[in-house]
């Protein structure tokens, strides 16, 4: 009996000395560099500020939505992009010109966008230290800061980072860029897309990738159903209830929400741009 307790108490030490988390400190700080990106005031995803002036990184597919191009004149036209703080403030944004030029393709496969205040504000803003890629291994712990499914309060979850693989991405003119990335045990759903992955430091935490993709087997069955029901189109209606709107939220709910299983896109494709 006593040996059995014994061996207890050095798995139980032996747990807690090897188990991560973030302190309240370290938390509230997360908190505060994470903000929600509207789009026309609506909920588009979520972004993390990397600097003291207040630049913000989110992915570009959370930003374009708010890009149009005028046929006539060809030129480029925004909606109102805002970034919302934990406190409720709000203040709009800019997209850097360099992505509508040179840094284009890259944006476009990497999946990033970097944000500015429209208007300087004088406010030191709390930011999040970039790390590198290679400083998290497969199994480690990792966690997120982000505004699921379009929430207004912010949402932090945790797991591991699962696996690291480069991606090839192929483009029109059959080359071939690579990305690297990773999958994570850890659960996000629309709305997380643009937040930071960070790797629990001993002193200092460091964002590694960005949120931008979940993994649900079932969205590509979905959608096929919506949009068959959608191409016949016959719509039935029970209880004064349009069936085919049914299928189309149901193909939307499983789509956008993960099984657990999620991804990230690693911070070492946009780190140094900024410096």
């Amino acid at each position: 009996m006593k040996k059995i307790l014994f061996l207890f108490l050095i798995f139980t030490v032996f747990t807690k000395m090897n188990a991560q988390s973030i302190d309240k400190q370290r938390l509230i700080h997360a908190k505060k560099s994470v903000v929600r990106i509207l789009i026309d005031d609506k909920p588009s995803g979520t972004g993390f500020i990397v600097s003291k002036t207040g630049q913000i990184i989110t992915c570009w597919h959370v930003i374009q939505p708010a890009i149009s191009v005028d046929e006539t004149t060809k030129q480029i036209k925004l909606k109102k992009i805002t970034a919302e703080f934990v406190s409720g403030e709000k203040i709009e944004l800019g997209i850097y010109t360099y992505l509508f030029q040179e840094g284009y393709k890259d944006a476009l496969i990497y999946d990033y966008c970097f944000l500015e205040p429209s208007i300087k504000t004088g406010i030191s803003y709390e930011f999040l230290k970039l790390g590198k890629f290679e400083n998290v291994n497969e199994g480690e712990q990792v966690y997120s800061v982000g505004y699921p499914l379009g929430i207004e309060q912010q949402f932090v979850s945790t797991g591991i980072l699962s696996t690291k693989w480069t991606d090839k991405i192929k483009l029109q003119d059959n080359t071939e860029m690579n990305r690297e990335v990773s999958w994570l045990d850890l659960t996000m759903n629309k709305g997380n897309s643009g937040g930071p992955i960070l790797k629990i430091g001993s002193t200092e935490d460091e964002v590694i990738g960005i949120a931008t993709f979940i993994l649900n087997p079932y969205a590509n069955t979905s959608q096929e159903l919506s949009n068959l029901s959608a191409n016949l189109g016959v719509d039935i209606a029970f209880g004064g209830i349009s069936q085919m709107k049914v299928n189309k939220l149901f193909a939307d709910a499983v789509t956008n929400n993960s099984i657990g299983i999620s991804g990230c896109v690693s911070i070492n494709h946009i780190n140094g741009i900024l410096k």
